[in-house]
């Protein structure tokens, strides 16, 4: 009888082997998303046809027209990294030909000084703050206002949200907002966050409604999170006023996304309805398939590169 009892517990076990979904999957791909569901197809990954830049970094980074106001966000991890660091992004830049850059981690202002030297034709404002945020920009395309802080929440912003306005040789103004929002996903994390949101909202809506904005940068946050737990459903679900420019690569695949190592996109352009209609491109710069030392020597975050025309 004991036999009997044993070989059928065996044969029960084994028809319940393939309905055992293990939490934790030690081999698991670590470019997919682990909330992602297998079986669902990823949005459509497929980015325009661009001529690319020639040299070290031809897979990495679309060559850019002057007509167009070229836009990144780009966290710069505890800059400068490396004693390397500083000639590396000296390269890149220019390479990039971007117009105008919003970084985050901004580790020491005297470095920061350093970098915008080692770049002719750059100019640079930087904020006050242990981890700073700051923009680069090319002076003989864009001239900027003096960066202003007009929200001060120090709970809902451990860093300060840079705001300038950045006119393009081509007429485009553009307000920018360079957020670094509150890291880490504890419930008084994402509470401030949702504050952040909130605030932001309400500023734009009372200050800058007939502006043409684009609030951008290290956001600690994915946007695609359902109704209730989405702290930035506030703008999501504002359509008529306001758009996620980078919404598509976040329904994306994960390996396309700005910061690979968890994976997730957290590096996000926000974008007004006075520019619907006049992104021409926006992707992930995966800066790391033509640099393997990028991670190591430069950030953990890929840059985020918008096109307006």
């Amino acid at each position: 009888m004991k036999k009997v009892f044993a070989l059928l517990f065996i044969t029960v076990l084994i028809s319940c082997q393939e309905e055992i979904t293990p939490i934790v999957k030690l081999n698991e791909d670590p470019t997919e998303n682990p909330g992602e569901d297998p079986d669902e197809e990823p949005a459509s990954c497929e980015l325009p046809a661009v001529t690319m830049v020639a040299g070290k970094y031809a897979n990495c980074i679309p060559l850019l027209s002057n007509s167009t106001f070229d836009i990144v966000t780009w966290n710069i991890e505890q800059f400068p990294k490396t004693g390397n660091t500083i000639s590396l992004l000296a390269e890149i830049i220019p390479t990039l030909n971007a117009d105008i850059i919003a970084v985050q981690e901004i580790g020491s202002t005297t470095n920061f000084t350093s970098l915008v030297a080692a770049l002719p034709g750059w100019s640079g404002v930087v904020s006050g703050g242990s981890l700073k945020t700051g923009y680069l920009y090319k002076t003989a395309e864009v001239s900027v206002s003096a960066a202003t802080y007009p929200l001060s929440d120090a709970s809902a912003f451990p860093r300060q949200p840079m705001f300038i306005t950045a006119t393009h040789t081509n007429g485009m103004e553009v307000t920018l907002i360079n957020l670094h929002l509150k890291c880490c996903d504890d419930g008084n994390s994402i509470d401030r966050r949702r504050s952040a949101s909130e605030q932001l909202k309400a500023y734009i809506d009372a200050n800058l409604s007939n502006k043409a904005v684009v609030m951008l940068g290290d956001y600690n946050e994915d946007i695609t999170q359902p109704e209730g737990n989405n702290v930035f459903e506030n703008f999501v679900s504002d359509e008529a006023n306001y758009e996620f420019a980078d919404m598509t690569i976040a329904e994306c695949s994960s390996a396309y996304w700005s910061y690979p190592s968890w994976p997730s996109q957290l590096d996000h352009m926000l974008i007004t309805n006075e520019l619907f209609g006049k992104v021409k491109d926006i992707r992930v710069l995966r800066l790391n398939e033509c640099d393997g030392a990028y991670y190591s020597t430069i950030s953990d975050h890929r840059p985020v590169l918008m096109q307006l025309q």
